[in-house]
């Protein structure tokens, strides 16, 4: 979006004709105030971006746990994830699906929350779990193969529910469900 009447370089004393519209011949310059409204008035420009929701089931060795998660399965999603949340509840969390196994680097910018993360292959098998990583942090999560899929669940979850390596992901949420 360009904003007309608040900045140009080509007038003489441009921070004048910022801040009062002066010159404008007698018209104010529209506000920052004004043009941050009619951003958040556009969809799509800013707030929560919506993500499908979907299950998920973990098969650990201590039995079989139930997931709602959001699924986010394309670049805007995948770039976006869990950033800005203050919480996540117990029982939910964010799976991402690559498409394909892939090599897969996460961080943690701008997460709040303290997470697990479950790197799985195609199959759902679990590959590796990285527990309680460190909020905000831009140091790269990885796992030591290809993956398909990242679940991210409230930190601790892993050790609750004794995740391990060859554990599986099952439900409706994989492959795009």
């Amino acid at each position: 979006m360009k904003i007309i009447g608040l900045f140009d370089p080509r007038r003489t004393g441009d921070r004048a004709h910022a801040a009062t519209g002066a010159g404008s011949g007698g018209r104010r310059a529209p506000s920052v105030f004004a043009a941050i409204l009619l951003l958040l008035a556009v969809p799509g420009t800013a707030g929560a971006e919506e993500f499908p929701r979907s299950w998920l089931r973990l098969v650990s060795s201590t039995g079989s746990h139930e997931f709602t998660v959001e699924v986010a399965a394309d670049d805007k999603r995948r770039t976006l994830g869990l950033q800005h949340r203050k919480s996540l509840a117990a029982d939910s969390g964010m799976l991402f699906d690559f498409g394909a196994e892939t090599r897969i680097a996460m961080w943690m910018k701008n997460t709040h929350v303290s997470l697990d993360m479950l790197f799985a292959a195609a199959d759902g098998t679990v590959i590796h779990v990285a527990e309680r990583t460190t909020p905000l942090s831009l140091d790269t999560i990885q796992a030591p193969g290809l993956a398909r899929y990242v679940l991210e669940v409230p930190a601790g979850t892993a050790a609750r529910l004794g995740v391990r390596r060859g554990d599986v992901l099952e439900g409706a949420a994989l492959g795009g469900g």
